[in-house]
C-alpha cells in the first residue's frame, strides 16, 4: 500500500503539474505571468518552489485546458479528460525515489 501524500509532496507535485502544463501550451514563463496578471518574477516561484495561489487556479486552468480539480490534485476523473501526462498522485512512488526527477533530466539532455 503507498502511504499518504505529505503536505510536502502534495506542494512539490503541485508546483510540478503548474510548470508542466504551461510547458504543454509552448508558453515561456513570462507569458504566463502576462496572462495572468502577475510580475514574471513571482510567477517563476509558482514554478519552482511557492504552489501558486488559489485566486489564479481558475484561470491558469482555463489557458492550459484541465480542470481546476486536475490542476489541484493530478487526479484522472473518467469522462473529464483529456487529461496531459503531468507529476500526479499516479507517480507517488517514482517522485519519492527520485527516479521521476532522473527521468525528466535525462529526457532534457536527449531533447
Amino acid at each position: 500500500m503507498i502511504d499518504p501524500i505529505t503536505p510536502e509532496e502534495f506542494d512539490a507535485l503541485y508546483i510540478a503539474r503548474v510548470k508542466a502544463l504551461r510547458q504543454l501550451r509552448g508558453m515561456t514563463a513570462g507569458q504566463m505571468s502576462t496572462l495572468l496578471g502577475v510580475p514574471a518574477e513571482r510567477y517563476r516561484k509558482y514554478e519552482s518552489r511557492t504552489p501558486m495561489p488559489h485566486a489564479l487556479m481558475e484561470q491558469f486552468a482555463l489557458i492550459t485546458g484541465v480542470s481546476v480539480e486536475f490542476l489541484l490534485t493530478g487526479r484522472r476523473v473518467a469522462g473529464k479528460g483529456p487529461y496531459p501526462d503531468v507529476p500526479g498522485p499516479h507517480m507517488i512512488e517514482k517522485w519519492r525515489t527520485g527516479q521521476l526527477e532522473s527521468e525528466g533530466k535525462s529526457s532534457r539532455r536527449r531533447g
